[in-house]
């Protein structure tokens, strides 16, 4: 498979000074499934906002479907790459759901009704046509996030990236989410403390501590380590631990 999405030596430095990220080096291939995972503060989001195009990178190359992330290419980046953000209220803001799917389409040139037709589609793809009508902020928490996932999918980027998806939503909401990320086709980024989703959903993991690298690697590989695990302040997921009462996994 053709490599999507390429760091070397990638660094990103906040405004206050801080370094994010340094010297990061990856390749994704496209339809990859890739768990980015990592403490607090490892530098999961700021890696995600990068490939959005939301953050220009403070050295190293970044290329998106063959494109190096710079200033010029920032629009057809932006279009390769759809993120979902962690708190969907930053991500809603139209008076209605079906309004927040379409919104991105109406610059696509495209006419109302197919706009419409196809914000419908996507708020189908993830089982929230009945929120259509509905305003935002009446929403439950994972209502919001299945919203926030349309508005994504109803652009149709080749590149999906999800930060903390699965946060603060209850155990059905969380299996909904997770069967839909099984079932797209797109490559996708994931960042996330849920290990036992990152199981469940992808091929590869990326682990980040202190905005470095420190791991990459087939899944359930990388998340059977425990010393490797414990370095970057993480634990195994809950299914690979042993059961408390019977010690049998």
């Amino acid at each position: 498979m053709a490599v999507i999405i390429k760091m070397d030596s990638l660094g990103y430095i906040y405004p206050c000074g801080r370094q994010a990220l340094s010297g990061v080096s990856c390749e994704i291939e496209e339809g990859e499934s890739v768990g980015l995972v990592g403490a607090n503060g490892a530098g999961k989001s700021t890696f995600l906002g990068i490939l959005a195009g939301l953050y220009m990178p403070a050295g190293g190359v970044v290329e998106i479907g063959g494109l190096a992330l710079n200033k010029s290419n920032l629009q057809a980046i932006r279009q390769t790459v759809g993120l979902v953000f962690q708190n969907p209220d930053n991500q809603l803001f139209m008076p209605t759901v079906l309004d927040d799917v379409a919104f991105g389409l109406f610059n696509k040139g495209m006419d109302k009704v197919q706009i419409v037709a196809e914000a419908r589609e996507a708020l189908a793809m993830v089982g929230a046509e009945n929120l259509s009508s509905r305003a935002p902020y009446q929403l439950s928490g994972g209502e919001k996030r299945l919203a926030a996932v349309a508005a994504v999918l109803a652009m149709q980027p080749p590149v999906l990236a999800f930060d903390e998806p699965t946060s603060g939503l209850d155990p059905f909401s969380r299996r909904q989410l997770i069967d839909i990320m099984i079932n797209r086709a797109e490559t996708k980024i994931i960042a996330t403390h849920d290990l036992d989703m990152v199981l469940d959903v992808c091929d590869k993991v990326i682990i980040l501590s202190a905005g470095r690298l420190i791991a990459m690697g087939k899944t359930k590989s990388i998340l059977a380590d425990k010393a490797l695990l414990a370095g970057a302040r993480l634990e195994l997921p809950l299914k690979m631990q042993a059961c408390p009462v019977c010690g049998k996994q």
